[in-house]
């Protein structure tokens, strides 16, 4: 086998982490009981009606989607990324873009956003990628762009590794795509 099948033949698998998805279930619960909560005991605490809206109306929902997504995780067994010789598999989140190829990446790298680390793809054709995705979530993804820059951004949080050990690990198999932005 050649030095560049062997490259062609490796497979970097970064699985989620079952704790940090096992804490943010147990984050998720806790912030849909307390907006429960805040919604049934809003008249002894007098708040005001703003607050009691984002907290329960807006909160609630938002939350049982991060435990429904949590709890996905905790009981997968699906890597959250897939890096091979045809490219990546981005399953880290819930909006993960599936299969992208190296002709399709024009650089990757880790970047923080909002206090969050995320491994960033820009994409040679962005529009492409956003096309194969439903519309919901390409309409997430269309204001990840605006907000972070990037179409594509795989979250360190449920990784079990920081983004830049993924990014060397891309650049000892595959020999592209250098750390540093």
């Amino acid at each position: 086998m050649s030095a560049s099948q062997a490259v062609r033949s490796s497979v970097i698998v970064v699985r989620h982490s079952k704790t940090k998805a096992f804490l943010l279930l147990v984050g998720s619960v806790g912030f849909v009981a307390a907006g429960v909560a805040l919604f049934l005991f809003r008249d002894p605490l007098e708040l005001p009606f703003a607050v009691i809206l984002v907290a329960s109306w807006m909160g609630v929902p938002f939350f049982l989607l991060c435990g429904t997504y949590a709890l996905s995780r905790v009981f997968s067994n699906a890597p959250a990324l897939v890096i091979d010789g045809e490219g990546i598999v981005d399953n880290g989140s819930g909006v993960s873009a599936g299969r992208i190829l190296w002709s399709e990446i024009e650089g990757l790298q880790a970047i923080e956003f909002m206090g969050n680390n995320f491994l960033a793809v820009s994409l040679t054709d962005p529009e492409a990628v956003l096309a194969r995705q439903n519309p919901l979530k390409r309409r997430i993804m269309r204001t990840n762009w605006r907000m972070a820059g990037f179409p594509v951004s795989i979250p360190e949080g449920l990784l079990p590794v920081p983004v830049s050990e993924v990014l060397d690990h891309i650049r000892d198999h595959f020999g592209m795509f250098q750390t540093s932005p």
